[in-house]
């Protein structure tokens, strides 16, 4: 993908500018988000789809209604989060009515939803990483491939454009499912004062050379998380997939703290059950399967 400076208040050679969520007077729904009829996606049919100009979290908002015994499926989209959060609960910094936020709710039977092909934001990152290269597509830049690093990050070379946290609790013979995108799309975002030096710097896909119309990004990523999810793929299938869109994470080193703070240094070498990481040790070539509490860093 395409980056590259510009001059205050020029518009970049090249980028295509759509629709983007803007926080709009009172917080009604922008007239531009029902320009698609989501109840069109398969699976979508019942979710009411909201708005509001600001939150603390959509996942949080959306993690309230499971207190209720009657399961009602929404799409939450907000211009911005006060306190958006990503694994381990790190902060989550968008640039107000410049980023896509968005969470939806989902109910799984126990049986459908522990016969998953693999963990659930693992597939996440498949729908997501096939509707945003589909956006950027004549944009990429080799040196700078668009990839997902598991569990739940999306970059562009060794900078993060999107995050994704997928919370989940047990409800009588259910699962209910809170699913949270964030997506960079316009302006330079900075790493905040006090940032982990570990983490990735963040970028949008304004910096990429394209600002695609948030609405339509919206629509595709629902529609490709049901096609991935629950059109019942086949699970070998999905796992390379997921490996192939994945592929620059193979070739790095990382460094994994472990929740008991113990740091390994090696090579992600595959995919375990369930959508665990196999990692080979450099001290002792051990090869331990981490699930996705663990941190993974350069």
């Amino acid at each position: 993908m395409r980056a590259g400076r510009r001059a205050q208040g020029a518009r970049p050679r090249g980028v295509r500018h759509a629709n983007s969520l803007r926080v709009p007077r009172g917080g009604a729904c922008p007239r531009f988000l029902t320009r698609y009829d989501f109840a069109a996606i398969p699976g979508f049919e019942n979710h009411a789809l909201n708005f509001v100009a600001e939150t603390e979290s959509t996942n949080t908002d959306l993690k309230n209604d499971w207190k209720s015994a009657v399961f009602s499926p929404r799409i939450l989209v907000a211009s911005h989060q006060r306190d958006g959060r990503g694994q381990f609960s790190r902060p989550w910094k968008d640039n107000p009515g410049k980023s896509l936020l968005f969470s939806f709710s989902w109910e799984f039977s126990t049986a459908v939803f522990f016969s998953l092909p693999i963990a659930l934001p693992l597939l996440t990152g498949i729908a997501l990483h096939r509707a945003i290269l589909e956006t950027v597509s004549g944009h990429e830049n080799p040196s700078a491939p668009l990839w997902l690093k598991w569990p739940n990050d999306l970059l562009v070379g060794e900078r993060k454009l999107a995050g994704i946290l997928v919370e989940s609790t047990f409800f009588s013979q259910l699962v209910r499912v809170v699913v949270g995108v964030g997506v960079n799309l316009e302006g330079t975002l900075f790493l905040p004062i006090g940032s982990d030096p570990t983490s990735f710097p963040p970028i949008s896909l304004e910096e990429t050379g394209v600002v695609p119309s948030s609405t339509k990004l919206l629509f595709a990523i629902l529609s490709e998380w049901y096609k991935v999810v629950l059109a019942k793929g086949n699970p070998v299938d999905l796992e390379k997939e997921f490996v192939l869109r994945s592929r620059p994470m193979w070739e790095k080193k990382w460094l994994v703290t472990l929740p008991s703070g113990k740091k390994l240094r090696g090579k992600a070498v595959g995919l375990a059950p369930q959508g665990f990481l196999l990692f080979r040790s450099d001290e002792d070539g051990q090869t331990f399967i981490l699930k996705s509490a663990v941190r993974l860093s350069c």
